[in-house]
Formats: C-alpha cells, sequence, structure tokens
C-alpha cells in the first residue's frame, strides 16, 4: 500500500494560559459519583478545553469538548486580542442565608436549607473565564457557548479568584481596581467595586473566613483588603531589583508587554537606560495564593517564593528558586506542599519541615523541567485516582505528572501532543483533494503521486518511493467570522464545501473553468440562515454529495438536500437550492423544547456508512443512535427560501451505552457494521442489521419508544474484551479508524504518534489480557462467549478480494480468491511453550503483536502491528485509489514557530 507522509498542513497550536480543576465536593454524595472532576484549559487564541483525567485505567487523558471564543458582542471579533487569561469553577454546595432570611420558622428554615443544599449538591460546578474582551462568561456545559456574560467595567481581566462559600467572584481589571460579582443561585451580576490603588492587579485571592482578600500588585506590593468596607488594610513591600543585585548600565532585564498578553526577554539601550537611570523598577507579584493555615505565598517577577504572615505583613522566608519570573503557584488542600514555575520552564516544589510545633520552616523537595518554554499553568488534583500535577504553557503542550505525591520521581512524565480537538482534515477521496481547517481560513491542496517501480512485488517494507508529482496548494479561504471554526467539510465529488463557527454555516462551491486556469471559490447566498439551520459542531455531506447532514449547537441533526439546479441565472453566478428533509431531536431528548432544560448534550461524533444508508451520530454522554437514510422521502415544494418542515423519523437502533467515552464512529466499507472506538483503547464491532429489541428501550419525552440495540459480531463477542496488553496499556487514546481499500479485512487505528494495523482475519492468541469490568456496554446483557478461535464477521464470510495494478498496467498483483478459502491466513497453534518476544523462532507461535522493534517477517505476518514510526498525527485517511494519507505535524516545526526560550549562559559553555 502507497502511503503519503503530508507534513505541508503547517497546524499551529496556541500557547496555554490558565489551567483549572474542576471542585471536588466537600461532603460524600451522589454528587461526587455524578458529576465527575474535569480539566478546564484555556488558550491564547480564546479556546477553553474540558479534559477528562480518568477516563481508564491506562491513566490517558481524554479531550471531551472544546469552547471557542464566543463573543455576544459584534463590535469584539475573536482574535489575538481576545485571549482568555484566567478559568475558575465553582460549585455552590450550601444555600446562600441571605435566602433564607425571610422564613420565620426555625424548623421550615432548616428543612429548606437541608433541600437547597442537596439540590445545589446535584447541579454541576459552574466554569467561568475572563480576558483581554474585558467580559467576565459563565459557559453552557452543553452547547458550548456563553450561557451569561458581564462587562467588568474595568478593562482587561487579569486574575480571578471564587470565594470559599462559591458565591462571590473577585476580579483583578486593568484599571488597578477589585470588583466583586454575585454568582450564588446560577447569578452573574455586579456587585461593588474596591478602592483604586496605584499598581495593576495581576494576582488574586480570598483567605479562608472570606472576609478579606489578598491581592498581588505591579508596584511590588501584595495588599489585604477588606471585602465590607473594600479599603486596603495592610500592605506588604517586596524588594525591586535595584534592592536586590543593584543596578548596572546595562543589564538583561523581564520585559513585560502586557497589552499583548505576552512574556519575554529584552535588553534594555544605553539611551533608554540613560533617562531612566534613577528610577527603580518595579517587582511584579504575577501569582499568589493563601494556603489551609492562612499564609500568604507570592512568586514575582525577580525568581523569589515568597511566605507571608498576612496577619502581620510580615515576611517568613523568601527563597530564590528560579532565574526567572514566577508566572503561576499552586498547592494541595492542606497546604503543605506548594508547586510554582514560571519563565525558566522549572517546575520546584515545596515542603514544610517541622524541627518543633512552633518553627515551621519551608525547603525545596524537588524540581523538575518538563516544558522548552515558559510555563504559564499549574494544577493540581491529588484526588484518587487522578492524582495529578499539570503543567502547560507557551510550548502548547499540557505535561501530566503521576502520581503528584511522587514528584519529581514520579512514574509517569505524559506529554499530550498539542494536536486539535476535533478532525480538522477532511478529503475528497475520488477527487484526492485535502481540506484543512484552521482558526479562521481553510486550505485546500492537490495531493501529489509518486513514481511507481516496475514491479511492486520486489519493494520492501517501509522503502521510500521517489516524488512524481508533488502536492499542490489550490486555494486558500480566509474567512470574516466572529469566532475560530468549529467545523468544515468537502464534498466526495468535490465542488462543495460547508464550514461552520458559532453563527453560522458557509456554503462554498469549488469550480475550475479550464486545465491551466486556477480554482475559483464563491459563498452560496441561497443557503439557509441560522434560524432554520443553526451552526455546527459536526458537519458531513453524503458519498453521493447530494446532502449535507449538519449537527447543530441545537443538539438537532438536519439533513439539508442539495439541489444543484441554478435559482438565480447571471453571467457567471449560479446557485443551488436546499432543501430541509429532516430535522431530528434525539439527542435533546426526543423535543425542540427540551434543547434548553439540560436533558441532552453535545454530539461528539458523526459518520455515515460508504453507501448513505446508514448515519450514526454520538453524544458526550455516549448515547449512540443509528437513523435509516432510504426512509427519508423528499417534498419538492418546501424550499428553505419560504419554510421547512420538522419530520417525525424513527430511530432505526441504538448501541448499548458504555461507561468509558466514546472517540470515534466508523462504519465498515463493505457491510452495515460500526466500529466503536472508546478512550481505554478498546473497540467494538456492531452489526446494525442484527437488533435485539430485549436489551433496552429509550423513553423520550415527547413519545415512548421502543428502540432496539445492535448486537456485537461474532469477532468483537470473541476478542474485544480481549485485546492485547500493549494496545490497551498506551497512554493515548484511539482517534480514529480506516479501512485497506483493496483488503477490507485490513483496519487502522490512528492515535496521536502510532497507527495500528489489525489483520481480522486472523486469530488473536493473546499471552497476556487486561479485562476490565467498565469497558462492557452498561445496558448489555451477559452473553456466552463463542468457542470457534478466527471465526469471520458474517459480511467476510463471502467476500471477495480482487487487488488491482495502476491504470497503466492490465496484469493482476494477486489473482482473485475467496478469503474464507485461504487457509494459510489462519495457521494452527503449536502447543509449544514460548518467550514472547523478537527473538523467538518464526512458527513456535503466532505472531498476535508486533511493533517497530521486530524482525521485518514478524512484522509482516503478524496479527496486531504497532507502527510508531509517526510525528504527531492530526488525521489519517484512505483514498479509492488504494493510498494512505498521514498528515503529521512535527513538535519541533512547532517549537520553530514560538518565541525564544529562556537562556541563561553558563561558565564553561
Amino acid at each position: 500500500m502507497e502511503c503519503h507522509r503530508a507534513r505541508f498542513v503547517e497546524y499551529m497550536p496556541s500557547g496555554i494560559h490558565a489551567l483549572s480543576f474542576s471542585p471536588i465536593p466537600s461532603t460524600p454524595s451522589t454528587a461526587l459519583l455524578k458529576h465527575k472532576i474535569r480539566l478546564a484549559c484555556s488558550r491564547e487564541n480564546g479556546d477553553i478545553e474540558i479534559w477528562n483525567p480518568r477516563p481508564a485505567l491506562n491513566r490517558n487523558f481524554f479531550l471531551e469538548r472544546v469552547w471557542f471564543l464566543y463573543s455576544p458582542l459584534p463590535t469584539i471579533p475573536g482574535g489575538p486580542n481576545s485571549s482568555v487569561e484566567c478559568i475558575v469553577w465553582s460549585h455552590q454546595t450550601k444555600p446562600d442565608l441571605e435566602s433564607l432570611m425571610a422564613v420565620d420558622n426555625e424548623d421550615e428554615a432548616k428543612a429548606e436549607f437541608l433541600a437547597e443544599s442537596i439540590r445545589l449538591e446535584n447541579l454541576p460546578p459552574r466554569l467561568f473565564s475572563g480576558g483581554l474582551n474585558a467580559l467576565i462568561q459563565e459557559y453552557d456545559m452543553i452547547k458550548l457557548e456563553p450561557k451569561q456574560s458581564v462587562e467588568s467595567n474595568g478593562g482587561s481581566v487579569w486574575c480571578m479568584a471564587v470565594s470559599n462559600s462559591q458565591t462571590r467572584l473577585a476580579v483583578g481589571c486593568e484599571d488597578f481596581c477589585i470588583r466583586i460579582f454575585n454568582i450564588a443561585d446560577g447569578e452573574l451580576t455586579y456587585m461593588r467595586s474596591f478602592l483604586k490603588q496605584d499598581g495593576r492587579i495581576l494576582s488574586i485571592s480570598w483567605n479562608s473566613t472570606d472576609k478579606f482578600i489578598i491581592a498581588g500588585c505591579s508596584d511590588s506590593c501584595v495588599r489585604q483588603y477588606d471585602v465590607e468596607t473594600g479599603s486596603c488594610v495592610l500592605r506588604s513591600t517586596l524588594d525591586t531589583i535595584a534592592q536586590r543585585i543593584g543596578l548596572k548600565k546595562k543589564q538583561k532585564t523581564i520585559v513585560s508587554t502586557l497589552e499583548t498578553g505576552f512574556l519575554g526577554f529584552g535588553t534594555s539601550e544605553k539611551d533608554d537606560h540613560k533617562k531612566k537611570k534613577n528610577k527603580v523598577e518595579d517587582t511584579l507579584v504575577w501569582a499568589l495564593l493563601v494556603l489551609a493555615d492562612e499564609t500568604v505565598v507570592t512568586g514575582d517577577s525577580l525568581g523569589y517564593v515568597i511566605f507571608w504572615d498576612m496577619k502581620t505583613g510580615t515576611l517568613k522566608q523568601s527563597i530564590k528558586a528560579h532565574q526567572a519570573d514566577v508566572l503561576c503557584l499552586v498547592a494541595n488542600t492542606n497546604g503543605t506542599t506548594v508547586y510554582s514555575s514560571g519563565i525558566d520552564r522549572k517546575v520546584v516544589q515545596f515542603k514544610t519541615v517541622e524541627n518543633s510545633r512552633i518553627n515551621k520552616k519551608w525547603v525545596i523537595s524537588g524540581e523538575k523541567r518538563y516544558h522548552s518554554h515558559d510555563v504559564r499553568a499549574l494544577a493540581l488534583c491529588e484526588e484518587f485516582p487522578i492524582n495529578s500535577l499539570i503543567s502547560g504553557g507557551v510550548d502548547t503542550q499540557l505535561t501530566v505528572s503521576q502520581p503528584a505525591t511522587d514528584f519529581p520521581n514520579a512514574v509517569y512524565n505524559m506529554r499530550i501532543p498539542s494536536l486539535p480537538g476535533r478532525n480538522i482534515i477532511s478529503v475528497s477521496k475520488s477527487q484526492g483533494l485535502i481540506l484543512a481547517r484552521f482558526e479562521m481560513s481553510l486550505k485546500l491542496w492537490k495531493m501529489g503521486t509518486a513514481l511507481q517501480p516496475g514491479d511492486l512485488s520486489e519493494l520492501q517494507d517501509q522503502e521510500r518511493l521517489d516524488i512524481g508529482q508533488p502536492h499542490k496548494f489550490l486555494i486558500e479561504i480566509n474567512l470574516e467570522v466572529l469566532t475560530n471554526l468549529t467545523a468544515s467539510a468537502i464534498s466526495e465529488n468535490g465542488k462543495w464545501i460547508a464550514v461552520s463557527d458559532l453563527y453560522s454555516i458557509k456554503f462554498f462551491r469549488i469550480s475550475k473553468k479550464g486545465i491551466d486556469k486556477p480554482y475559483s471559490i464563491k459563498k452560496m447566498k441561497s443557503f439557509p440562515l441560522p434560524n432554520i439551520v443553526p451552526p455546527a459542531h459536526c458537519l458531513q455531506f453524503s458519498p453521493d454529495s447530494k446532502r449535507l447532514i449538519v449537527a447543530g449547537t441545537d443538539l438537532s441533526i438536519t439533513i439539508i438536500d442539495i439541489i444543484d439546479e441554478p435559482i438565480i441565472s447571471l453571467k457567471d453566478f449560479n446557485e443551488p437550492s436546499f432543501q430541509v428533509v429532516k430535522k431530528l431531536w434525539e439527542h435533546a431528548g426526543g423535543d425542540p423544547e427540551s434543547k434548553n432544560t439540560g436533558v441532552g448534550d453535545l454530539i461528539l461524533t458523526m459518520t455515515l456508512s460508504a453507501d448513505g444508508q446508514w448515519l450514526a451520530t454520538g453524544d458526550i454522554k455516549n448515547k449512540i443512535y443509528i437513523f435509516n437514510m432510504d426512509t427519508l422521502k423528499v417534498k419538492p415544494f418546501f424550499t428553505l427560501k419560504f419554510m421547512y418542515l420538522l419530520f417525525n423519523m424513527k430511530i432505526h437502533a441504538k448501541i448499548p451505552q458504555h461507561a468509558v467515552p466514546h472517540t470515534s464512529l466508523t462504519f465498515h466499507p463493505n457491510s452495515p457494521t460500526l466500529v466503536v472506538t472508546l478512550s481505554s483503547n478498546k473497540f467494538y464491532f456492531y452489526d446494525v442489521e442484527n437488533l435485539d429489541s430485549s436489551l433496552s428501550e429509550l423513553k423520550v419525552k415527547r413519545r415512548d419508544v421502543s428502540v432496539p440495540s445492535c448486537r456485537l459480531t461474532d469477532w468483537s463477542r470473541e476478542y474485544s474484551n480481549e485485546l492485547p496488553e500493549k494496545l490497551l496499556g498506551k497512554r493515548d487514546a484511539i482517534r480514529g479508524v480506516g479501512f485497506h481499500p483493496s483488503k477490507p479485512e485490513i483496519m487502522f487505528l490512528w492515535f496521536s504518534k502510532c497507527i495500528v494495523r489489525i489483520n481480522l482475519m486472523k486469530p488473536l492468541s493473546v499471552k497476556k489480557v487486561v479485562k476490565r469490568k467498565f469497558d462492557y456496554p452498561i445496558e448489555m446483557a451477559e452473553k456466552p462467549r463463542t468457542k470457534e478461535v478466527g471465526k469471520k464477521p458474517e459480511w467476510a464470510q463471502n467476500m471477495e478480494m480482487i487487488v488491482l495494478s495502476d491504470d497503466d498496467q492490465d496484469v493482476l498483483m494477486e489473482p482473485v480468491l475467496k478469503i474464507a478459502e485461504k487457509k494459510q491466513l489462519q495457521p494452527k497453534k503449536k502447543k509449544k511453550e514460548t518467550v514472547f518476544g523478537s527473538d523467538s523462532k518464526l512458527g513456535e507461535y503466532d505472531m498476535d503483536i508486533a511493533d517497530d522493534n521486530d524482525d521485518a517477517e514478524r512484522q509482516k505476518n503478524c496479527t496486531v502491528r504497532i507502527i510508531e514510526r509517526f510525528a504527531p498525527l492530526i488525521g489519517v485517511e484512505f483514498f479509492i485509489d488504494g493510498k494512505m494519507l498521514v498528515v503529521e505535524r512535527p513538535q519541533l516545526e512547532i517549537v520553530k514557530n514560538l518565541p525564544e526560550s529562556f537562556y541563561r549562559h553558563k561558565y564553561g559553555t
């Protein structure tokens, strides 16, 4: 098979600005089980990612959903000047006492307090963000857009902190002022402002009693504010750089460009130094937190981590832990361990050493460098089984250290590649077109070709071919949108492109008038407005390019017919007509009115079968539905210019709900078999035509519908829960599935850094298996497992395989044969006990799994082969002519486009 490794997609991820774990309920209740802990990550381009830190026992972090920067004001577009600088979670578990003051009876007040506490505990946590757009926003966890927003009334927001009661939000603004917002009982309203000070508020935190707020400022001061009066009651002053090292004629200083939100290095010029010779440079307090014993910890621009006693405003201890600015701090719940990091890329751990009950001293207990550039954010969760220290910064990668309690000698140190949360690559398999989606633009390429040698059978595995015709860049579409793009797709015939942001879907026609002439693109203005077809999280064209399926932000699935008949006839401008055929609300609870009640959830995955008959959709709650597209009936007199009609389309079937998040849905190209992959790296085959109505029933608000569930195939019942440990133990999650075009029994699973090839015709002789109970479908009844080893799926029992040569050759590479009659693909096992390793002799064992370290013959004949020679993968696709496209983005190419990292010359280097 010809594999094209494409590195021309110059995807550039954004740096990480803030990290935050969702709060853990203080009292044991069902809320802890219902609402799992999540990690929020904000990036420089305004995207907010939500990570699931424990989808399976292999400790792989799984990206659940991505919020794109969304501005409710059309005058403030999303972009570099609207980055999210801070994010915080809030989970109120006790009602506000002011709301219970009106109750006179004490017993009634206690009963109401208890009932309200239970109600609040069962509510999901709330997420707030603030940034350079001067807005404080709360996000809708289902629709991925702001639920409510309010102006900061003080310019850009640099820091935020939630009170311990989870009812107040303190915000540090650009105008040197602290403002308090009320977030109790689902509100987000402005309350009051504190007195303005001389320095910008860079960091902020509440004390344990919520009576005081401590703020780190840009004028070398740490201030303590009284919440009731709003005035500064205590001020502690830090040493300046002049007091620490003295002024020099020309010195390397830390430069802060607060207007752009970027931290870097610079060298003061001689002329500027003469003008500012007598001016004292202030120390910036970038990070601040309050420990359980009321000790205040600050990190400043001189590299010092300082411990304060804010009762008296005196300094307890000062430690020079870093060579440059300290940008972030985090501590455990008990306040016995503190972590710091910053521009010098070093993560430092501090612990207390108690000589007596009175004397307590902080010491550096460990340090580690995980990143190549500045570290902007730290997050810590010591709850089992997460127990992780997370860091991120300018190099765009999240680093996970597990267990955090063993830092710096943690067993697992994982760097999560900074790949897009959703697939940004879509292809036209017949036309050889590649479409890539970026933040606010699209790019289109034509795939190149390789020079074919005379005899392909003489080629060795992994042999490099010469380039016959290189890839060709065709066109770039720069879009005027208010948010980052959320979805895109190209039709199979290469004529249509659909793209969406959080406001609307845009539809384009691609045309080419001549062979030597460039491609042209035009926007179709006749496409329905957002009130008819909502913005999309997923877009996909049907195989015949006559339909567009939209997974909308309103949790609906809209099926649109594309009628390529001109309705506007001009000299060189023709537009098709569009017609809504169906609008499905199953992911919104079955009722359009229920989409605002929190019943449904975001549609995460969507796929169509190769013949266009079956549509499968899945949401974050692991509800996967199957629809039969052949039941659609078109009524041509309904056009989108005037009206649309909602048809009651019955669900064909559903997939039994798994306890582990699913990552992708893919149909087999030659059969109605759906492949469901999980974040635990297991995968299941479901026959969508083989149903079992006894497994489950779907109850919806509008009507009670008995929905049968799809049955597992024979292969899946035999092997899906007994996969090799090498596959299940990978720290990465499956991102997609593909099948060999000419050999559909060969399946490819692709991860972020490797591709796994599995021959479904060969049995798995597993030496070590990992059985995980929670990977089984929740609603699936226990079934006896077949004893037949190597039994083929039903779709492959009568299948014929034909491997053809190129178009210019008439000789068949392999004869036509029936796979069912090819007995040598299933050799009999030999009952000889051997060590499963690369040094064993061929024929003494079934070659079940191999990787790049094994010999070539074993890699060729094994059942499962792990190919790890690839750089971080953005996408893997297969074309009709048998070519495989692997889109890579090496981390080195990303680092080249980043600003210079911190460097301090050492003697002798």
